[in-house]
């Protein structure tokens, strides 16, 4: 059986990076400190003509 995110999950994760909370800054470091999310943010900005993000 494949299991995926489906669309509620996505919705809940979208809407805690809406929302403030203690370590939320933290954790958004860590995440963009994996190469493959790094990759994709910076993929994105150079689509809007943006400086990569250097970590």
């Amino acid at each position: 059986m494949l299991v995926l995110p489906g669309q509620g999950i996505l919705t809940i994760v979208t809407g805690f990076l809406f929302v403030d909370y203690p370590g939320k800054f933290k954790l958004e470091r860590k995440m963009v400190s994996y190469p493959a999310i790094l990759n994709s943010l910076n993929w994105i900005r150079s689509k809007s003509n943006k400086a990569p993000l250097k970590i």
